[in-house]
């Protein structure tokens, strides 16, 4: 059934077919994986609360009225002709889309990156950001990487630049 769906979708949208396969697959439920995300709002700003959730577990925001699921994760995020998909399934940008409802209406979609700031749309009242991933695996078995199953923010400074050369008179 998968594979008609790729096909169907090739031909509509004359896409790639490894392309939707993979962003197919990165879209599956992955019961494993487990991401470490911080909730903030954009008008109370020093408030901040951080959750470990599961892609599709429906978590509360704060003591509001207001609850938020995290519906698909991105390894390696990007927008290429105006569609969200991952370029490779390396932990090299990812990003986890964030659906906040009120009672069961969709209010607000953003995503949340690993290694940025919060990011929100401009009429968003929480802000999400990635602090950790845990569990994940990538789509295929064969990719190898030093610590696939997590990934942390670097805790190393940026290395210093190079200063600019003072000219001589």
């Amino acid at each position: 059934m998968k594979t008609k769906i790729i096909v169907l979708l090739q031909f509509l949208l004359g896409a790639n077919t490894s392309a939707v396969a993979a962003s197919a697959a990165v879209a599956d439920p992955d019961t494993n994986l487990s991401l470490h995300v911080e909730i903030g709002s954009r008008m109370y700003t020093t408030w901040r609360e951080q959750l470990r959730v599961r892609l599709g577990e429906k978590f509360y925001l704060g003591d509001s009225e207001f609850t938020a699921r995290i519906d698909r994760f991105l390894p390696d995020f990007r927008i290429i002709d105006g569609e969200f998909t991952s370029v490779t399934q390396k932990l090299a940008n990812p990003a986890a889309r964030v659906i906040v409802y009120h009672d069961t209406t969709a209010t607000d979609t953003t995503w949340a990156f690993l290694n940025f700031p919060p990011h929100f749309s401009p009429r968003s009242f929480f802000t999400f950001k990635l602090l950790e991933i845990d569990g994940y695996v990538p789509a295929d078995s064969s990719a190898t990487m030093a610590d696939s199953n997590s990934a942390k923010p670097s805790q190393q400074p940026p290395a210093p630049a190079d200063k600019p050369k003072e000219s001589q008179p």
